[in-house]
């Protein structure tokens, strides 16, 4: 059967690699660069929630605003 040490070994090899363990986020991460990028082209945070170059940028955009909104209002 698989060892801990097995366990051990697969997970220094996959880290060697730069395997990424947290997908949700990695892809907010490489999203705020997005955002950042944008920022500073645009001097505004402002992206439309159609933003034509990069939909999923104002899609995800408005989704933090929504999720800030949520939590600002936890009592």
């Amino acid at each position: 059967g698989v060892t801990v040490e097995d366990i051990a070994y697969r997970i220094r090899r996959l880290n060697d690699i730069g395997f990424v363990w947290d997908v949700l986020g990695e892809h907010w991460k490489q999203t705020y660069q997005r955002l950042v990028t944008f920022q500073k082209e645009h001097n505004s945070t402002l992206v439309p929630q159609e933003y034509d170059v990069d939909p999923e940028l104002g899609e995800w955009v408005c989704k933090q605003r929504k999720l800030y909104g949520d939590f600002a209002n936890i009592d």
